[in-house]
């Protein structure tokens, strides 16, 4: 083919094929001209049939391309005429088939154990179907314009795409590559100056002696070293978006709950997350101190 009709280009023709193959098959004295094989309208008849019911059926199945491809051979000599006599499309809503258009997925990077959902855009005058794809294998199940799943550093470097297919075509989205950072960190300040002032008011002005390991939406594990627990402030400081954390545990401080009467409060401010200690307090450092 010179170029590649719609499946509803095609069965049109086959409809007009038919006939024009009949009436010559008839000028020509007979059905089968002397052989055994069906005469050409009906192998003509036969194919558009099938053809015909699985696009009304499924216009994305994903082998009515190559059989819509064989039915419009099929009509070999004839096609040319049959294209004159039906002329341009003439469908209103769809005068010119296309495949689909695809706009997306993006790159994404986000820390490790982060949730992440991809997306497409499918734009399509027909019904379309929608297969994602990871490192060039299907996903199973995944059929719709989202993709999600949970990040982990394993997973960095995938590669995500998407393939859209309506009657007239298919069509491959860009690549979208997933990047995952190392666990996100937390920080711990212990000091003999109340903080509570100067964070009170969206400032922060303090040194970290420590740094830990943040793994989203598990608890904060802070492993408290001597010198913070005499008679010292603590800051806990950790990113926004894991949330509020209003629980401790594993020292023998009070009930475990903040704010409580050693700790003073939970701020939230320039993307980060804060529990200072109400007063100077001294902390049991053979335990972690754990908040949830």
């Amino acid at each position: 083919m010179a170029e590649q009709k719609s499946i509803a280009t095609i069965i049109n023709i086959a409809e007009v094929s038919q006939y024009l193959a009949r009436q010559d098959e008839i000028k020509r004295g007979g059905l089968f001209s002397g052989s055994l094989s069906p005469a050409l309208s009906e192998r003509i008849y036969t194919e558009k049939k099938s053809v015909k019911l699985l696009y009304n059926v499924d216009p994305g199945n994903s082998t009515l391309r190559g059989a819509a491809n064989y039915l419009y051979t099929l009509c070999d000599k004839f096609a040319a005429t049959a294209e004159d006599i039906i002329g341009p499309p003439t469908d209103p809503e769809d005068p010119d088939p296309q495949p689909p258009i695809i706009t997306g997925p993006n790159n994404i990077t986000v820390p490790d154990g982060t949730p992440v959902t991809f997306s497409v855009s499918v734009t399509s005058t027909l019904p379309v179907t929608r297969q994602w794809y990871r490192n060039g294998a299907i996903v199973p199940g995944a059929i719709g314009n989202n993709l999600s799943l949970t990040a982990h550093t394993a997973d960095s470097g995938d590669v995500f795409s998407v393939i859209a297919t309506n009657s007239a075509g298919s069509t491959s989205s860009q690549n979208a590559v997933l990047t995952v950072t190392m666990a996100l960190n937390g920080y711990l300040h212990y000091g003999d100056v109340d903080p509570y002032p100067n964070l009170s008011t969206n400032v922060d002005d303090f040194e970290y002696q420590q740094t830990f390991a943040v793994t989203h939406s598990q608890p904060l594990t802070i492993d408290l070293p001597p010198a913070a627990g005499n008679n010292k402030f603590l800051i806990v400081k950790y990113p926004a978006a894991e949330g509020v954390k209003t629980a401790w545990s594993n020292t023998p401080l009070n009930n475990g709950v903040i704010p409580d009467s050693v700790m003073r409060a939970v701020m939230n401010f320039g993307g980060y997350m804060y529990v200072v200690t109400r007063n100077a307090s001294s902390f049991d450092t053979d335990q972690s101190l754990i908040i949830s």
